[in-house]
């Protein structure tokens, strides 16, 4: 199975994309910046501040892994919060380096989950599921407002302003038919049914499976459904997460002696990683989200080769930091 993830991850679509994704970056800096002003506010940055934005991120990803915890528990499946703790940094590795709406390590949370715990994949999929939901509404929330914010107050070059807008959009749509999920369940019955009866004809088999998972799926939603405590204690991890995560950026600025205002580093920040989370191939989105928070921050009156030594030591810590760890975690997984 290991072997089959690492081929995944670094398969040749895969290097491609990054590959690009480090073009469009280096084609930002080299026509928007002065490297070596860039370069020079990297080098005096304070070391202590900035070492303390990594335990930040630590804290985040512990109280994300709990709020998936809460729900996993709710349902009765059995194993230690090190190994969910390992299960979701794994996830979040394949999610930022296959990138598939972030689903990709989701799949592979739920498939390690069921070879841990041989619970069936229905109930699986409806913790990792709601846990998606519950973790992406601190960051759609924050990201709507601080667009608002941002628009109004500083506001934003038409290009920028027309594409979050779209994205927003298209994410608020995919959050709203989940909610439908979770008040109604039943309802992802009704939409497999026909394709499932057409699917069985010729794969009898894994029609079946398919068709109790989705079972499963619905049962357990239904389950949690009168469980009102696991919502509100996942909710609450899932802010607690998205509060250490904004936090990284406004030390990354105290590190630079630089005083940003909170709703500026709130929104920038919880706009650059919801447009991380559009599936455009590029893992991580390199170079996508480090010109979008640049030129967010340069917008709101930060200097731009502040606003890029800034934006990329941010990115050293969310997205390098975490794929180290992530990688590191997934390989100290035990063989299953």
């Amino acid at each position: 199975m290991k072997n089959n993830n690492v081929k995944r991850v670094l398969g040749w679509r895969n290097v491609f994309f990054i590959v690009v994704g480090f073009l469009l970056l280096a084609t930002f800096l080299f026509t928007t910046s002065d490297l070596v002003a860039v370069s020079m506010y990297i080098v005096s940055v304070n070391k202590i501040v900035y070492v303390f934005a990594f335990f930040l991120v630590v804290l985040g990803v512990v109280a994300y892994a709990a709020s998936w915890y809460v729900i996993v528990r709710a349902v009765n499946i059995n194993f230690s919060f090190r190994f969910a703790l390992t299960a979701t940094w794994s996830s979040i590795f394949f999610n930022l380096m296959i990138p598939a709406a972030s689903f990709g390590g989701e799949f592979f949370r739920i498939y390690v989950v069921n070879r841990k715990s041989g619970v069936d994949y229905g109930t699986i999929t409806v913790t990792v599921f709601l846990h998606r939901v519950i973790t992406t509404l601190p960051f759609l929330t924050g990201s709507v407002i601080g667009f608002l914010y941002i628009d109004r107050f500083h506001g934003l070059p038409f290009f920028l302003s027309k594409m979050l807008m779209v994205i927003l959009a298209i994410l608020s749509v995919a959050l709203i038919f989940a909610f439908i999920l979770c008040v109604k369940p039943e309802i992802l019955v009704k939409l497999t049914s026909l394709p499932l009866k057409l699917f069985s004809k010729r794969f009898h088999e894994t029609a079946e499976k398919l068709k109790n998972v989705v079972l499963g799926f619905e049962e357990s939603f239904k389950f949690l459904k009168k469980r009102k405590k696991v919502f509100i204690f996942s909710l609450s991890f899932a802010f607690v997460s998205w509060f250490f995560d904004v936090m990284v950026a406004y030390f990354v600025f105290m590190s630079l002696n630089y005083l940003l205002t909170f709703p500026i580093i709130v929104s920038v920040y919880t706009i650059g990683m919801t447009v991380q989370m559009i599936p455009v191939g590029i893992p991580g989105m390199v170079g996508v989200v480090e010109s979008i928070m640049s030129t967010l921050y340069t917008a709101t009156g930060v200097p731009i080769n502040l606003s890029v030594a800034a934006t990329l030591l941010i990115r050293a810590i969310i997205l390098w930091f975490q794929i180290l760890v992530g990688g590191i975690l997934t390989f100290r997984l035990k063989e299953i």
